[in-house]
């Protein structure tokens, strides 16, 4: 895990660290298909492919059967078909250019944002005010944040930080880290979910 070095690296370098989990609500099914082939045009994908894409986008019927009666068919607007080879590199196609200073790591849906230094107080601004830069950002480009879900984990090797609002630990791409990185939790969810085997 590159998250995991960077934490690594902070407490090497006697700081602290505050990750932000972003959740995003429904992120393949919000994906905007103009904003998507504006930036498609933009990162120099015209003629063919582009209209390939565009066509694989738009003009998307859907159905819905239940019970043996089916809806009429409706337009789908927004999206990348989920299940598709193409959905996921559309996805991150559109969310490329979230950048927030190299403090943004990116996994599919996933977004986490680091913030570091020696200052607690100073470590949670940081966070608050990248999470306030990537809500501006996700808005602009149709996404949406599930606040709700959204989580904060202040990760030091100093005893005795109590953070406020902070999560005790968090499930990161199939990991569960702590503030100590010392991989107990993970260890214990993993033996918990094994022994009701």
């Amino acid at each position: 895990l590159s998250i995991a070095s960077k934490i690594m690296e902070a407490f090497e370098a006697g700081e602290s660290m505050a990750l932000t989990l972003c959740d995003l609500s429904r992120a393949f099914d919000c994906v905007p298909h103009k904003i998507l082939l504006s930036k498609l045009n933009s990162y120099g994908i015209e003629g063919t492919v582009h209209k390939t894409i565009s066509s694989y986008l738009e003009n998307r019927q859907q159905r819905v059967s239940l019970g043996g009666a089916t809806s009429g068919s409706r337009e789908v607007m927004h999206g990348v078909p989920q299940g598709s080879i193409l959905g996921p590199l559309l996805f991150l196609i559109l969310v490329n250019d979230l950048r927030l200073g190299g403090r943004a790591v990116l996994f599919a849906d996933d977004t986490t944002l680091l913030s570091r230094g020696k200052l607690i107080h100073s470590v949670l601004q940081e966070a608050e005010d990248l999470l306030a830069d990537a809500k501006r950002w996700f808005t602009t480009n149709k996404l949406k944040l599930n606040e709700e879900k959204t989580q904060l984990i202040f990760c030091t090797l100093k005893n005795g930080d109590v953070i406020e609002d902070c999560d005790e630990a968090v499930k990161l791409l199939g990991f569960w880290l702590d503030p100590k990185l010392n991989w107990n939790c993970h260890i214990d969810k993993v033996c918990t979910k094994l022994s009701r085997v």
